[in-house]
């Protein structure tokens, strides 16, 4: 770790410190580092193997929807933002349907990002549909 950039340390340690489900891709590999609280997201599936892992391999599943997000960032167009977003997820042995609200925003190192941080609303039911009021 003593290697590792600045940028990464100190994000990690960001990462760490908070409750609330962060997910940090790091460099050209996305390599995936996440908290404690996003793990509880994840099926024994996924955890604690994703964890280091390419986020191209530890997301196959659901790289359509993640990957996009994640060019637009490292492409320095700067952050998204998903709001109740479908994603498909296999947990504990059965496929859940969840919708989670996410911004995922660049973590520069020097001068370009090097990374995505992506902080995420815990995982809800379908939305509901407001009435429309006349």
């Amino acid at each position: 770790m003593d290697t590792w950039p600045a940028a990464l340390r100190t994000t990690l340690r960001i990462v760490l410190g908070t409750k609330h489900p962060v997910f940090l891709f790091w460099g050209a590999q996305a390599v995936c580092f996440y908290n404690d609280a996003y793990s509880r997201s994840l099926g024994p599936e996924q955890h604690p193997s994703m964890l280091g892992a390419d986020a191209r391999q530890a997301w196959s599943e659901i790289w359509h929807r993640v990957g996009p997000q994640l060019d637009h960032v490292m492409a320095g167009r700067g952050a998204t933002w998903q709001e109740n977003q479908w994603v498909p997820f296999t947990r504990d042995g059965r496929l859940h349907e969840m919708y989670w609200t996410c911004s995922c925003a660049p973590v520069d190192d020097d001068t370009a990002p090097a990374g995505a941080l992506a902080v995420s609303v815990r995982p809800g039911a379908r939305p509901r549909l407001r009435a429309r009021r006349s």
